[in-house]
């Protein structure tokens, strides 16, 4: 099957799909409820988001970064209950507990920084080979060098202190010790040029681009650069969200 059939295959799928979810929808809400729903839906307009990819090498003789005596870095696991509910408390992307757990159990990877006893920072790495990302709501795959980093914070109070960067070299070591992974991918904002700045100096270099537009809770994903997820496909997809 070439590309262009494959093309088309998922042009019939995709159609197939929204008329069945039309009638769906009609079925469940009636008429007048799925007017509302559309109503509401043009009410919020087009919802749009627009991210740097970026990505570095993990150096083949990276070794442990040296932690100072204050600091505990380590990765922790599903069975780390009290550490769960005290990174969700304090968790930037308030993310619920219970999708927490389901990315321990579908493979995702946590490292944090404690100081006396307490979270300061955190950071979670993907090294499966395809995944939902959490905040685009689309699959992503990885070639087997490499991995996904995001979700990282440090709280407020201990911002400016070096502290992710250190964590996030300790998972890196870790990682390539482990699994053989050679390469890192994230992103940031496209409006965020400060952090974009910031990466740049820690090794980071942009390598792509992803995103959405989305309008009547149909969403639009695009991803651009040939070393930024190189292996999914497609490239642009259309998402229906109700």
């Amino acid at each position: 099957m070439n590309l262009e059939q494959e093309a088309e295959i998922r042009r019939k799928m995709f159609f197939v799909y929204t008329l069945a979810r039309i009638f769906s929808v009609l079925k469940e809400k009636g008429l007048i409820g799925a007017t509302r729903m559309v109503v509401q839906q043009l009410k919020r307009g087009v919802v749009q988001s627009h991210l740097y990819v970026i990505g570095h090498n993990i150096l083949p003789n990276n070794s442990m970064p040296v932690i100072e005596t204050d600091l505990e870095i380590r990765q922790i696991t599903i069975s780390d209950n009290d550490d769960i509910d005290e990174m969700t408390e304090i968790d930037e992307w308030q993310i619920p507990k219970s999708a927490t757990l389901k990315m321990f159990e579908e493979g995702q990877l946590c490292y944090i920084a404690k100081h006396q006893n307490h979270i300061v920072a955190c950071q979670w790495v993907v090294i499966t080979k395809e995944f939902e990302e959490y905040y685009l709501r689309r699959e992503l795959r990885l070639s087997p060098n490499e991995a996904y980093n995001w979700r990282g914070f440090t709280v407020p109070t201990f911002r400016g202190k070096g502290i992710l960067p250190l964590l996030v070299g300790y998972e890196e070591s870790d990682i390539a010790r482990r699994f053989g992974k050679t390469f890192i991918l994230g992103w940031v904002r496209t409006d965020n040029q400060s952090m974009l700045r910031a990466l740049s100096k820690l090794g980071w270099t942009r390598i792509g681009g992803m995103g959405f537009f989305q309008i009547l809770g149909i969403r639009f994903h695009y991803l651009w650069g040939r070393h930024a997820f190189e292996r999914t496909r497609p490239r642009f997809k259309i998402q229906i969200l109700w």
